[in-house]
């Protein structure tokens, strides 16, 4: 939430489905040292192999729960 820290999306577990549900463990790194405490947005993003060609929708998990749940997915292929 401020300035520094460094997010990072973990592919983790993947239902068995023929249009899968994939989940990613949303990992954050404080920063050293002494930061402003101001709010500030960060970006993350994944690239990686795909498990399959097509997902039925994306979760991303912080703190062991679900904090968003994408059910709108583009593939390119």
């Amino acid at each position: 939430p401020t300035p520094g820290h460094k997010p990072v999306l973990v592919a983790t577990r993947a239902d068995r489905s023929a249009v899968p549900v994939q989940q990613f463990m949303l990992a954050v790194t404080p920063p050293d040292g002494i930061v402003p405490q101001v709010l500030s947005e960060q970006s993350v993003r994944y690239d990686g192999p795909a498990i399959s060609q097509s997902y039925r929708a994306i979760q991303i998990i912080c703190g062991g729960e679900m904090i968003a749940e994408i059910t709108d997915i583009e593939t390119y292929y």
